[in-house]
């Protein structure tokens, strides 16, 4: 349940191919691949706190266009992720090196 503050994402982290996201009716966010992850902050995107809304994922495959997955549609595991007003968005996440150690 998110409140005033939050941002509400959604990380869809496989959807072959053409997948186009919609919250209540408009649509948000086309993604074109089919094999890479992908966010969108439903926030944003007219997110209804406290009321009903609607989310809609449509994938849209035509032809024959793949060697590893013939269908079309969501293939792995889709979050809803809630973060406060400020955060790091990294997309991929953060790493350190350490090229020199003395």
């Amino acid at each position: 349940d998110a409140s005033w503050g939050e941002r509400l994402q959604l990380f869809v982290e496989g959807c072959y191919m053409n997948c186009s996201v919609y919250l209540n009716g408009e649509h948000l966010l086309t993604h074109p691949y089919g094999y890479t992850s992908f966010a969108v902050d439903l926030t944003a995107g007219g997110l209804r706190l406290g009321q009903p809304n609607v989310l809609a994922i449509r994938a849209e495959s035509r032809g024959s266009n793949s060697r590893w997955y013939a269908g079309a549609g969501l293939f792995r595991p889709v979050s809803l992720l809630a973060h406060p007003a400020l955060h790091l968005a990294v997309p991929g996440g953060v790493y350190v090196t350490t090229p020199h150690i003395t």
